[in-house]
């Protein structure tokens, strides 16, 4: 993952989802879903919030099947 843009308002990143982080589906593995939500969340928070040290405590992610 690369952050291309970051301000104290938004966050960019870049990720290539290579076949490591694919399910037998050949999409992106629902854990790594949530460790990339994890990793930009707490970098987007740091942008504004540096006084302060931040954990995640609750994560939630609902995965939806749509054909």
């Amino acid at each position: 993952m690369k952050a291309t843009y970051a301000s104290t308002e938004r966050i960019l990143v870049e990720f290539v989802v290579e076949n490591e982080h694919v399910n037998s589906k050949g999409t992106l593995h629902g854990g790594q879903t949530a460790a990339l939500l994890d990793i930009v969340t707490a970098r987007a928070v740091g942008m504004s919030v540096k006084s302060v040290p931040m954990v995640s405590v609750d994560i939630s992610i609902r995965y939806v099947h749509s054909s």
